[in-house]
């Protein structure tokens, strides 16, 4: 799913067959980082002045990991 709260696109994601016991936000945000700053769409989005986060929960266990990206991460 996508929402949008003010200047922010929230995109929703459900993992299946995934222990995040081992794994941190900053896991997340390290691995989607590379592909976030280099895609067109998301540039787009960011010179519109909207900021984009992506949340993923597990489908398994109520955890979910909240990752935020703005422009200025990707400079």
């Amino acid at each position: 799913d996508i929402t949008a709260e003010g200047n922010t696109i929230r995109l929703h994601h459900v993992l299946n067959d995934f222990d995040p016991k081992d794994v941190s936000n900053e896991d997340f945000r390290g691995a989607l980082k590379p592909d976030v700053c280099e895609s067109d769409e998301v540039q787009a989005m960011f010179d519109h002045g909207l900021n984009v986060e992506y949340l993923y929960s597990i489908q398994s266990s109520n955890q979910t990991f909240l990752i935020p990206f703005t422009k200025a991460d990707c400079q």
